[in-house]
């Protein structure tokens, strides 16, 4: 994640497609700069030694800069498309709270601590 001005830039890499494959070829782009996207869009169909597939992104926003040209190939890990997600600078997972917290034990649950259980009731 780049922070660029008052943006974040989201980085999408090459997936890791599994069964120790260090790399995959472009087949064909399916986004180009100034696309909107949405998550699990895919930007891209990559090919590996054992099949042929879409990588689906993790992200919603503008693409600004897509790498890689059909018939490249690229290893994993290697920025792919960046993406503009359209959040102010800053903010993201960190200062987000997991679930409501009511000050109380409820049915839900979420008013215990990690690893208490709830008490029996007939």
């Amino acid at each position: 994640m780049t922070d660029v001005a008052d943006r974040t830039i989201r980085e999408f890499l090459v997936p890791d497609l599994g069964e120790g494959l260090l790399d995959a070829t472009i087949v064909e782009g399916l986004v180009v700069p100034g696309d909107t996207g949405t998550v699990n869009q895919p930007p891209c169909v990559l090919e590996t030694a054992k099949a042929e597939m879409e990588s689906l992104s993790p992200y919603a926003g503008t693409v600004v800069e897509r790498r890689g040209e059909p018939g490249q190939t690229l290893p994993v890990g290697t920025p792919l498309t960046f993406i503009d997600s359209g959040a102010p600078a800053g903010t993201g997972r960190a200062g987000r709270r997991r679930g409501p917290r009511c000050g109380h034990e409820c049915r839900a649950g979420h008013g215990r601590r990690r690893g208490q259980r709830r008490p029996y009731r007939r």
